[in-house]
This record gives C-alpha cells, structure tokens and sequence, in this order.
C-alpha cells in the first residue's frame, strides 16, 4: 500500500519530522571529521580545520660535540602547525632513563623559533643518572673525626630513582711490620679507563689510586700466593693467576666474575691473552692453550723447569723456563719453533723477564746481564753486562718509557736513550733512599683520573718503600709511594730513642721506626756488629766492633770516633 504523506494529519506529520530528527541526531557522529593532525599529500600539506597532535616519545640524539675545541653536541626536532594557528593546552615533557643508558649530560632544550628555554641543565651534571655530588666532596679526605656529612645529589622534580649504588673505598695505610717485610711484585697490570695500578705481591692483590691518599684503595686477599695479572679488554675482566686457580673481577665495580676454568696441569706459573684471542698458560709441564671452550696441550716437556715469563712479539709467543732458557711458539702455524739457550744464541739459560724495547728483544738474567735480540731483522745484538755498560751482572728490573730505557743492575738504575743509542745516565738507588739491590721497576703510564699526570717508575728494593720517578725530569726522583715498612731482621742488638725516631741495631744494619707516623724509614748499613747505643739529644752514638761513630737524627753518619779494642760495654 503506498502512504500519501501530504494527506496525512497535521500532528502526524510533527510526529514524522521529530523521528527524522532523532535519527539525524543519532548519525551526526559518524558524519563529523575528528579532530585530527596534518598530513603532507604529493602536492601539498592539508589543514584540518581544527584537531590535536600527539607526537608520542621522541628520542634525540645529540651529535656532533668536539672536545677539542668545546662545541657541543646538538639535535633539532621540528613540529609544523597551520599558518595562523591557535595553540592551546600545550603539554611538554621530558624523559629519561639511566638504568636503560638514556641519558645526556647538561642538556639545554631551546624553542628557537621564539627564544624561549624549555629546560635548562647545565651546571647540574648528568640527566638521567648522576655519579657525582652536586658542590664539593665532602669525602675526599680522611673522616673528621669518624663521619662527614653535607653531600647532595641535584635531581629533577618528580624524579623516580630507580637504582642508587655507593662506592665507597676504604683506602689502607703503609703496612706496618715488627718482623722483616719483603714485598717483591710478582705482577703489575694498568685499568684501561681509569688507570689505577693492579700489584700482585704474595697473596694479596692491591689496587692504587696515584690521587688519593693513601694511595692504596682497595685490597684483595687469597688463600694463596699471586702468580700473574692480564687485563682481558673484550670481556672487561682482571684475571688474577694464583697458585690454585684462576680469578676474574670486574674492571666496572670489581665484583668477582666467572673465572677462566682451570687446566688439568697445575699450578701454572704465567699466563697471557695472545693476539689470536686464545690464552696460554705455562709451567714446568709445557704450554697449555684455551680457545675459549676448552683446554688443549699443544706443547709439552719432560724438564723440571718453572715458567718464568711469557711475551708475544709479531705473531710469536716467547716463554721462559728456568734453566731450559726461551721456547718459541709461532701462533699462526700453530707450532713450536726452535728453542734458545746457551747451547746455541741465548747468554743464560734462565731468563727472569722480557720486554720490547722498539725493534728489540731484551732478556734479563740474574747473572749473566742483558741480552738483546732485533726481533724484526732476526739476528742478535752485543750483550750488555759488567764488562761494557754495566755495572752488575745482576738484572732485576726493566721499563721502557717515552725514548728512555731504564735497566736496574744489581744497586744501579741506568738510563739508555734509545734515540741517539747511548747510556745517558747512571745512579745507585742510594740516592734515591734505597738501600741494597733493586727488586722492582714497574712503569705507571698516564691514563685517566686514577693515574699520575705524568708517567712515572716505581722503583723499589722489596722493603716495601717506592722512589717515584719521572722520566725527562730533573731531578729523576719526584716522590716516595709507600705500601709498607718493616725492619731488616728480627733479632735487635739495643735501641734509642731521639726526636720521635727509635734507633734499632739489627746484625749490620740500623733500623729507624718514626713513632710519629708509625712506619719504618729506610734502614743505614753499617757493616758492623753494635754493642751498644745512646744519645745526647743530638746525635745517636754508636759502639761497634770497628768503633765508636757518631749518626744524625736524619739517619746520616758524621763521624767515626776511632776504634776501641774491647769496644764499650
């Protein structure tokens, strides 16, 4: 039946157009654009007439710094709006997240169109974590008396921390010893970033800091004796050899890692990372090499003798054992090549250390000098020893720093200039307050906060004093490092006391303990058995065997008074 609607009655048609209009109202949403942001088409950008931009998170990465002349890194981000445009209820917000490694340090974001600093960073450190204290360190010294306190963080308002971690040192003043101290390092190694110094001596490891003071910040002890350090730069490990086992830690915070395992050949004496990535290990059973996975033999002997040292020059890996004198192993082949001794090259047979010097090898014997092999010609050099340029057979210590080589022989430092190929320099350890023979010369290079600002040596004589030495300075010898004291024998003939320092006649030597700072000054030789000491308050008197002599508060022998027969009693 087809409606006529123009028939229809006045209040049916009202009640018709209220129904279209409901249903108009009720589809009015789905005919409307929503507010919507703009959108760029091949020719043109088009505006919507009104709508919102929510551009979700944005990371930016900064570019560009060079610390070299200052400038600084910098990141644009454009947000493009209709000519003319109305903005409002703008919100801006900043994030970060240091746990996850997003982070700037002093940002400063800038509406460049308008001039205006949206966030201003600079002077307050790092956004997004922070590692130091905002102003001074409060702790940068000893507790007075026993806490400080005032050390602040400066972080943004509403800021969720999400990780605080502390690291507090807990530095170690000089060993002090009643009985005879012999610290020998049996290894040194150098942090990559930071540059504080590993020393291994005996069995405990100890890591120093050249800008604190005491220069000892941190102290690792073992069960048993320290053999050999390596710095492992791809997994960011020490590794520590000791007399049972392998160690790793942490080059980050220290904490201890997962050791390399431990070959069925044990105990090893030396060990190193190779350039092919592998670590070999030595001792009196041969050579033993890690791939990473597992262990393999590829050298081994029927000889009693220890590994002493262990050194890769151009590809080949050089190892010294005692009184069988240098195996080579070329690491490319895989293979041994042939072994130097006094039967064919080498000038003894025990070779204590080796190191590279420019184009040459150098081997350090206890007692026959130091030999010298030009690794990249292939053929030997003259033999250093007492009957050309040096002073003792003895070699117990070598370092290479800058153009300046320095050999220690037997009580003598000597400087050779490898530039112009000449000894430039000779100096007995005594004037830089050593007695006896040097033990040790270990280089401590410049790098990073934890390093000297200049590189120095260490020399030392295994009583546990350090004459610091500068390379290129004059005078050689800028300070004194101290890791502990003792005194020269246990047994004790009489003591004294003058100034705050105890005078200790021990066999041939005389001790001096400094009870103000409650450590042992370098002992004086004085080739004779005392009977008896005293003092004027001036001078320390000492009778002796050879006689009566006279010795300065400072340690200094003034006089000698002449010789009695019977001594005095």
């Amino acid at each position: 039946m087809k409606a006529n609607t123009a028939a229809l009655p006045r209040d049916a048609q009202r009640a018709l157009l209220l129904v279209v209009l409901m249903l108009l109202s009720s589809a009015a949403p789905l005919l409307t654009i929503s507010g919507v942001s703009a959108h760029e088409t091949s020719i043109s950008t088009v505006w919507p007439q009104e709508g919102s931009n929510d551009t979700g998170w944005v990371q930016l990465d900064a570019v560009g710094a060079n610390p070299d002349t200052g400038g600084q890194a910098s990141a644009s981000w454009t947000l493009e709006f209709a000519p003319g445009a109305d903005l409002s209820n703008v919100s801006f917000q900043v994030r970060v997240d240091g746990s996850d490694g997003l982070m700037i340090e002093e940002p400063m974001l800038v509406a460049s169109d308008i001039g205006v600093n949206l966030l201003d960073w600079r002077g307050l450190g790092m956004l997004g974590s922070q590692d130091s204290f905002t102003g001074p360190n409060p702790y940068s010294g000893r507790l007075s008396p026993n806490s400080d306190s005032g050390a602040t963080w400066t972080l943004p308002s509403d800021a969720e921390i999400t990780e605080l971690v502390i690291e507090a040192l807990s530095p170690v003043d000089p060993m002090v010893a009643l009985a005879p101290l012999e610290l020998v390092i049996a290894a040194s190694a150098i942090h990559p970033d930071d540059g504080r110094m590993y020393l291994a001596i005996e069995d405990a490891l100890l890591a120093l800091d050249y800008s604190n003071d005491p220069l000892v910040i941190d102290v690792i002890e073992f069960e048993s004796p320290l053999h050999d350090l390596e710095i492992d730069m791809t997994n960011d490990l020490l590794h520590v050899l000791t007399e049972n086992g392998f160690y790793a830690f942490s080059l980050d915070d220290t904490s201890e890692q997962t050791p390399l395992s431990w070959p069925s050949q044990a105990p090893y004496d030396t060990f190193m990372i190779a350039s092919n990535g592998y670590v070999y290990a030595a001792n009196q059973d041969g050579i033993a090499q890690w791939d990473g996975v597992s262990w393999s033999f590829p050298m081994t002997k029927t000889t009693q003798g220890v590994a002493l040292d262990m050194l890769e020059i151009n590809n080949i890996l050089y190892i010294s054992f005692d009184d069988e004198g240098v195996v080579r192993w070329d690491l490319n082949s895989g293979s041994a090549l042939s072994t130097w001794s006094t039967a064919n090259s080498l000038h003894s047979d025990e070779i204590t250390e080796m190191i590279v010097s420019g184009n040459q090898l150098l081997l350090a014997s206890p007692t026959n000098g130091l030999a010298r092999y030009d690794w990249s010609s292939g053929f030997w050099l003259s033999t250093w020893n007492d009957g050309n340029w040096l002073t003792s057979n003895t070699i117990n210590g070598m370092a290479r720093s800058g153009s300046d080589l320095f050999i220690l022989s037997g009580d003598t430092l000597h400087e050779y200039d490898t530039t112009v190929g000449v000894f430039s320099s000779t100096q007995a350890i005594s004037t830089f307050g050593l007695t006896g023979d040097g033990q040790d010369l270990v280089v401590w290079p410049t790098i990073g906060s934890r390093a000297p600002s200049s590189e120095i040596l260490l020399l030392g004589n295994g009583f546990g004093s350090f004459a610091e030495l500068t390379p290129g300075s004059t005078p050689l010898q800028t300070g004194t490092v101290l890791i502990g004291s003792g005194p020269t024998s246990s047994s004790m003939q009489d003591a004294t006391e003058l100034n705050g320092v105890v005078f200790i006649a021990a066999d041939d030597w005389m001790n001096r303990f400094d009870t103000q700072a409650s450590r042992w000054l370098q002992p004086v030789y004085l080739g004779t058995t005392v009977n008896h000491l005293m003092n004027d308050g001036s001078h320390v008197f000492i009778a002796s065997e050879s006689g009566m002599h006279q010795m300065h508060n400072n340690g200094t022998s003034s006089a000698n008074m002449g010789h009695f027969e019977h001594g005095i009693d």
